[in-house]
C-alpha cells in the first residue's frame, strides 16, 4: 500500500535594525559625542565619550543573534572603545575593525534595546618611560 500526505511550514518573520537602518548605518562623528573640556565637536587627548547602537528586532519572531562591524578610520593608536563605562571591557580593534555582538532573546525583541560603546583616549599608555614612548612613535 502507498500513504501520501502534505507538510506545511509557516516560516517566522525577521527583522533588524541599527539606529533605524537595515543594512549600513551612517557615520558616527566622536567629536558629537565627546564629553570633555575641549573645543565644541573635537576630541583630543585626554577625552572620553560615548554613543549608542539602537537594536531594533520590532516584528521578528525569532531571537535575533547580532553582529555589527564597525570601522575605524584616522584612530589614534591608543585610542580604545569599550562596552562599559569603566573601561575593563574593550572591544578589540583588528586592522580598523571592531566587531559589537550578542543576542536578543525572543521575548525582547519588539522591544528596541540601546547599546552603549564608550571610548576613551587617555594622555598616554603605558607605566614605564620605554611603553609612553613607545605610544608616541
Amino acid at each position: 500500500s502507498t500513504l501520501t500526505g502534505n507538510g506545511t511550514a509557516t516560516v517566522a518573520k525577521w527583522s533588524f535594525k541599527v539606529n533605524g537602518q537595515t543594512e549600513t548605518i551612517g557615520n558616527i562623528d566622536l567629536g558629537v559625542t565627546a564629553y570633555n573640556n575641549v573645543a565644541d565637536q573635537r576630541i583630543a587627548p585626554g577625552t572620553s565619550g560615548q554613543f549608542d547602537l539602537i537594536l531594533d528586532g520590532s516584528g521578528s519572531e525569532v531571537a535575533i543573534d547580532y553582529s555589527i562591524d564597525l570601522s575605524i578610520t584616522n584612530n589614534p593608536r591608543n585610542l580604545k572603545f569599550y562596552t562599559d563605562s569603566g573601561y575593563k571591557n574593550e572591544i578589540e580593534n583588528t586592522n580598523g575593525k571592531m566587531n559589537v555582538k550578542g543576542t536578543i532573546a525572543l521575548e525582547d525583541v519588539n522591544t528596541p534595546l540601546t547599546r552603549t560603546i564608550y571610548w576613551n583616549w587617555p594622555y598616554q599608555t603605558g607605566t614605564t618611560e620605554n611603553e609612553i614612548a613607545k605610544m608616541t612613535e
